[in-house]
C-alpha cells in the first residue's frame, strides 16, 4: 500500500471527519473509498479514448464545423 499526502480546505477536513466517526472507519479508508468511488465513475483505465476523456469539451468551442470544407484552413498544412 501506497501513502499519498493530501492537503485538505479545513471545510473538506472537517466533513471527513464527520463522516468517519459514526462509520467507524478512519478519514483514510473514507477518503480511499471516495476517490475509488470517483475514479471509476470517470473511468480510470489507461486505455480511455480521447473522446471519452474530454466528453466534457464538447459544444464548448466555437468554430467552423469542419475546417476542411473550406480549403484555407488547410493551405500551410503538413509544412
Amino acid at each position: 500500500m501506497k501513502t499519498l499526502k493530501v492537503q485538505l480546505p479545513d471545510s473538506l477536513a472537517e466533513q471527513l471527519k464527520i463522516l468517519a466517526c459514526p462509520m467507524g472507519k478512519t478519514k483514510s479508508e473514507v477518503a480511499c473509498e471516495a476517490l475509488a468511488g470517483y475514479l471509476a465513475r470517470i473511468g480510470s483505465s489507461p486505455r480511455s479514448s480521447f473522446a471519452t476523456l474530454a466528453r466534457d469539451l464538447v459544444g464548448r468551442i466555437e468554430g467552423p464545423d469542419d475546417l476542411a470544407a473550406n480549403k484555407e484552413h488547410l493551405a500551410d498544412y503538413g509544412r
